[in-house]
């Protein structure tokens, strides 16, 4: 029988499985942290209005999150963000 998701994840219950991981994934979370604080910052919010309808942003663009509809489904929720060079995607849940 499958376990039951936890409600609420907190950091410490985090930890104790990155504490597990390489240091490539070490850095990858914290290149995942690092554009979900730059994404929430209130001060970058200006920046995440689309232009024409489209997300204009540079090669090193920074972090935003965006709603896209799939096959009629959704809003679902994405993370964009750059880590060395390459735009990352990471979906983070269903969007209110």
């Amino acid at each position: 029988m499958p376990r039951k998701q936890p409600t609420h994840i907190t950091p410490k219950d985090v930890a104790c499985y990155a504490y597990q991981w390489s240091r490539t994934e070490l850095v990858e979370m914290k290149a995942i942290i690092d554009a979900l604080l730059e994404a929430c910052d209130p001060k970058s919010e200006a920046k995440q209005e689309p232009a024409e309808g489209k997300q204009q942003r540079g090669k090193r663009g920074g972090a935003y999150f965006e709603d896209k509809v799939v096959n009629g489904c959704g809003p679902y929720r994405y993370l964009r963000y750059w880590q060395a060079g390459k735009r990352k995607s990471l979906y983070v849940g269903k969007a209110e």
